[in-house]
């Protein structure tokens, strides 16, 4: 694994029939399988599963790990058990699916692009973004920039903002945060900073998302 981490990246993850869905979810650790059988949409079932299989690719690439015990912290953070300074986070949108390895802690997000409404502003913005957004030349991608990074920042955490989205100014949060676009596929990564650090925003480099064909990983994992 080069620099401080990288990220796996599988896109059109949709084409798969119901009867290899079947075999796809067998892969699954037992724990795991009863959780995407938990899921009523097929393409949540589908997605969480194919992003599991991420995961298992990722970490036996870079780490030499197969079979890895997956496990949840008390704060509902999920961690390889037994691997140590081994740290993840996955995320799928759509039919799309991204898992960010590191040695250290990590949280990583994908959204799709999406125009939003003064509500969903209000939900998720805080008010010095909002403003940002109403000068923005392209709104729609400022937005969901905005939004991957605060999804990622809360996956690095694991803990949550018990006040909402809208209380991650992502111009203030103690954690650096890095953005990369696919198309109308949003990605951001955000690593561990010390407290009180001053957070900062830049573009990912290319070279540390590793593109993984969606046809390879569920046809024959890792």
């Amino acid at each position: 694994m080069d620099g401080e981490y990288s990220v796996y990246f599988a896109r059109d993850c949709g084409g798969v029939s119901d009867g290899r869905l079947r075999e796809l979810t067998l892969r699954l650790s037992r724990e795991d399988r009863a959780r995407a059988e938990r899921y009523l949409r097929r393409e949540s079932r589908l997605m969480f599963t194919a992003a599991r299989l991420l995961l298992c690719y990722a970490l036996e690439d870079c780490f030499g790990i197969r079979n890895a015990e997956i496990r949840a912290a008390p704060s509902g953070k999920p961690y390889a058990a037994g691997a140590e300074n081994v740290c993840f986070s996955i995320s799928h949108s759509a039919y799309s699916c991204i898992c960010a390895v590191a040695r250290r802690e990590i949280g990583a997000d994908i959204q799709k692009r999406v125009s939003p409404s003064p509500r969903l502003i209000g939900r998720v913005c805080s008010p010095a973004e909002a403003e940002l957004l109403r000068t923005a030349e392209d709104p729609a991608a400022v937005f969901t920039d905005m939004w991957a990074l605060k999804e990622s920042l809360l996956k690095l955490t694991g803990e949550g903002i018990p006040r909402g989205l809208a209380a991650a100014d992502t111009a203030d949060y103690p954690a650096r945060g890095e953005l990369l676009r696919f198309g109308d596929e949003h990605i951001a990564v955000s690593t561990y900073a010390l407290p009180g650090e001053k957070g900062s925003v830049g573009a990912m480099d290319e070279g540390r998302v590793i593109t993984v064909a969606a046809e390879e990983l569920l046809r024959t994992g890792k």
